[in-house]
């Protein structure tokens, strides 16, 4: 499907503004959405992408509804056997160090 779009020439401002707004607006309609913040991340799965994570040090993969994905930091508290590849739960996000929370995900499904 082929859309033209053709915005107004000339002299007339206010038919250029408009055209202008019309054209911002179908724009922002295209572009995809991502979560209002990281925190809209806490509760979903990730993959693991670096080779351990620690305390201080960790990267994982994180899709969001609408299908695109974020790498994101992570941390753990404890010292499982986090490395590439496998899947983790992003249980608390911590705003002040910009880094997510991660525990295994078949230790956090234990006991359900």
């Amino acid at each position: 499907m082929t859309t033209a779009v053709t915005l107004a020439s000339g002299s007339d401002e206010t038919g250029n503004k408009q055209s202008m707004k019309w054209l911002a607006g179908l724009i922002g309609l295209l572009r995809p959405t991502a979560p209002d913040s990281l925190a809209d991340f806490v509760g979903r799965t990730c993959v693991i992408r670096t080779g351990r994570v620690t305390r201080t040090f960790g990267q994982a993969e994180v899709h969001a509804d609408d299908g695109s994905s974020a790498i994101v930091q992570v941390r753990q508290a404890g010292a499982d056997d986090l490395h590439a590849g496998v899947v983790a739960l992003l249980y608390e996000y911590d705003p002040e160090g910009a880094f997510f929370w991660a525990i295994p995900f078949d230790i956090a499904m234990k006991g359900n």
